[in-house]
Formats: structure tokens, sequence, C-alpha cells
């Protein structure tokens, strides 16, 4: 039944019964299939192995963790809120939204690149009002981080001042529709403590910007002093 080919290869020799021919057929494509299998029945043959590995390397990350059950259960949540069809569509949305970020930053680079330099046709030092710019907005967060600006926010007491100067303007206003101050009304006014107290405030106010400014000069107050 079987040959031999002068390279040495075995041929098997088809016989005349059909049936006998048809079994070595199968015999033969039993032997190949075999042949290519062999590597996937290596593979299986090593799987037991494989998954015991990779249950030793979850039990060693649960025994770090700790939490392995609630972060598997967190997850699985985080799945299921992502696959919401809601946000699914806001993802799709911001998907499309970065797809078009470059081309609306090029627009947004030649829109900004047109007012600059229509600013410095105009005269407009740019770089100058970057640098003022910049410094105003260092200086309104040195200002915010001052330690007694945070305390009076804390207190309230910049906000009920604020609101006392705004009732105070109010009912002010309505006093000069009804009263005529005259020139010598004004000077007989300045006796008067409140009106004191209030130009003290401002002059005290501005000698502090002063001082900030680079300036000293000593505290004085307007008017009389009040001996104890």
């Amino acid at each position: 039944m079987v040959s031999t080919t002068s390279s040495g290869n075995r041929r098997l020799a088809i016989p005349d019964d059909p049936v006998l021919a048809t079994l070595l057929r199968i015999e033969s494509r039993l032997d190949n299939l075999e042949t290519r299998l062999a590597p996937v029945l290596d593979a299986v043959d090593q799987l037991p192995g494989a998954l015991g590995m990779a249950v030793d390397k979850l039990d060693e990350f649960g025994a770090r963790t700790g939490d392995l059950d609630e972060r598997f259960t967190r997850l699985m949540a985080l799945a299921e809120k992502l696959t919401e069809p809601a946000v699914l569509d806001q993802l799709f949305g911001l998907l499309d939204i970065a797809g078009k970020a470059p081309g609306t930053t090029a627009t947004t680079v030649d829109i900004i690149d047109a007012f600059v330099a229509r600013a410095e046709a105009e005269g407009v030092q740019v770089d100058e009002v970057i640098k003022n710019a910049d410094a105003t907005v260092h200086m309104v967060l040195r200002l915010v981080q001052n330690q007694q600006l945070q305390e009076i926010l804390r207190t309230g007491a910049l906000e009920a001042a604020i609101l006392g100067v705004v009732q105070s303007l109010a009912g002010a206003k309505e006093a000069v529709r009804h009263e005529h101050i005259g020139f010598f009304g004004f000077f007989r006014l300045l006796r008067e403590p409140e009106i004191q107290m209030a130009l003290n405030a401002g002059v005290s106010a501005a000698r502090s910007v002063g001082s900030a400014l680079g300036g000293s000069a000593p505290s004085k107050q307007l008017g009389p002093k009040n001996d104890a």
C-alpha cells in the first residue's frame, strides 16, 4: 500500500477498492490535522499553569491593596455609567470638539494676530500693555493673599462697612434733594464730627496709598484734638 518516491518521501498507493481508498485518505488528513493542532494542544497543556500564575498575581495584588472587591465593584459601576446613552453622546460630542480643535485654535490665533497688528498700527505698545497687565494681576494676587485683608473678609467687617457706605450714600442723595448748602454752610459742616471722621478716613487712605508707592509721611488727623 505504501511506496517510496526517488526523493525518499512516503506516498500511499491508492488501492482499487473505493472504500479502502477513502479510509486511507481520511487517515492521511487526520495525520495532517494532528500535525497542525500540535501547537494548540501544547498551549492547552500549558493553560492550567498560566491560569494558576494569573490567579497568584491577582491574590498578591489583592493582599497588597486590601480592597480588590471594592475596586472591581466601582470599576463595573464606572463602566455602567460610561456606557449610558447620555454619557456616550457627551463623549462623542467631546471627540467631535477635539477633532475640530486644531482649526478653531488656528482661527483664534489669526484673530489675535490681527487684533495685535491693528493695535500696534494705532500706536499701542502691546508689549507694555502685557507687562502692565501681568504686574496688575500679580499685585491683585498679593493683595488677596494679604493676611490682614483675609482677616477682614473672614470677620465680615468689610461687607458691613460697604453696606453702611451704600446706605449712607442713598440717604445723602435724598437729603441733597431737600437741602441747599451755601458757601459758608460748607465751612460750618467741616466742624461736624461726622464730616471730620470722613475726611480723616480719606486722608489716611491717601497716605497709605502714598506710603505703598514709596513715600513716607507721618499720620496726622484733621480737626481739633480731643484731650482725654
